[in-house]
């Protein structure tokens, strides 16, 4: 009995337009590829880029084939005419992707990741809002992570990188802060099992709107 899964069918109106800021124009692949992956994600065809195809003979390789062809028509689409015209020529979205990816990600780019880090460093809170302070942070924090590259041999050393990772940038969030909060910076501190990052945010910006 054969055990082959039928691939839903992909409409071209399934694949939103990506129009503006987020059509790739060679400054803006973090947001760009996020889109992508979210927007395939949503239409289940994420192995599109992350799987591999199914072999010729499968049953469902036709079907997959036109699901990759209007996907990659969808992605020329959404670039500048100067990268769609170095892409044409692949033979599967999941090159493009990989050709994308090495061109533009910079995930090994130093020297950009020095950059954020040091934006990081000097990100202080001044005039801004609690709520825009940690925006500003937390943008940086999203870009940065697209440059690790760090591979855990188990999930508890998984586990253990996440919290100190978050652990470091609570310290930088209420460090960052202006005079006015050093009272519940130290509540915060003095807790005997530290909030997530997030909750530390809530509870700052919940001191700020009584004040």
């Amino acid at each position: 009995m054969s055990t082959n899964k039928t691939i839903p069918l992909l409409n071209p109106n399934d694949l939103q337009a990506l129009q503006g800021s987020y059509r790739l124009d060679g400054h803006n692949y973090l947001p760009w590829a996020q889109l992508v992956r979210t927007t395939l994600k949503g239409r289940k065809k994420l192995n599109h880029i992350e799987g591999e195809p199914p072999a010729q003979i499968d049953p469902n390789y036709e079907a997959w084939d036109d699901a990759d062809s209007l996907i990659m028509t969808w992605l020329w689409h959404s670039m500048t005419q100067e990268i769609s015209r170095n892409c044409m020529f692949f033979s599967t979205t999941k090159e493009i992707w990989e050709n994308l990816s090495q061109t533009y990600s910079m995930k090994k780019d130093t020297t950009a990741c020095y950059g954020i880090e040091n934006k990081v460093l000097y990100t202080k809170q001044g005039s801004l809002s609690v709520t825009d302070y940690y925006g500003t942070l937390n943008g940086l924090w999203i870009k940065l992570d697209q440059y690790q590259d760090l591979k855990m041999t188990s999930t508890a050393d998984f586990v253990t990188l996440t919290q100190f990772i978050e652990r470091m940038r609570i310290f930088k969030f209420l460090f960052g802060l202006n005079f006015e909060f050093d009272l519940i910076r130290v509540q915060i501190l003095g807790k005997e099992n530290l909030p997530s990052l997030s909750e530390v945010f809530y509870i700052v910006r919940g001191e700020e709107l009584r004040g």
